[in-house]
């Protein structure tokens, strides 16, 4: 349920292949999606779960919360999520996109008071956006040059 706005923003970005969403799609084509393609989905869920419970223990369970203590929830989420953005800095936008997703997910553990809900909504979030990203390409626009010519 928690993880369904995440994954929606996935999806609906995925789509965009112009401006800097479609360079930073086509970086992930060329750079990630190769990295998982051999994978299989329990090879997906262990690297989920250790991301999404490794990440949230450090982030929302130690960094979040000492700031919380210190600089009160707002800005405890601001600062947990830049450094959460800046850990992730594989390109500037994807910095940002975590960061964003870091936001929602200290959000969720101050609604909830709960830091198995972050866990779990950044643990079912990786595995499905790993699986969608290593799902077999289907569509020609997704192929690489050398795809594209053995195809024919």
């Amino acid at each position: 349920f928690w993880t369904l706005p995440l994954l929606v923003a996935l999806v609906f970005l995925r789509q965009l292949r112009a401006g800097a969403v479609g360079r930073f799609n086509r970086t992930v084509d060329e750079l990630l999606v190769p990295l998982f393609n051999e994978l299989a989905l329990w090879h997906f869920a262990v690297i989920s779960v250790l991301a999404g419970v490794g990440e949230e223990l450090l982030f929302r369970g130690i960094l979040q919360r000492l700031l919380t203590g210190w600089l009160g929830e707002i800005w405890a989420i601001a600062l947990a999520s830049i450094v959460f953005g800046v850990a992730h800095l594989v390109t500037p936008l994807y910095g940002v996109l975590a960061g964003l997703v870091s936001i929602y997910l200290g959000w969720l553990l101050v609604r909830y008071e709960n830091l198995a809900v972050p866990m779990v909504t950044h643990a079912v979030y990786d595995f499905v956006a790993l699986a969608y990203l290593a799902r077999p390409r289907k569509y020609e626009g997704l192929r690489t040059k050398d795809e594209s010519a053995d195809l024919q």
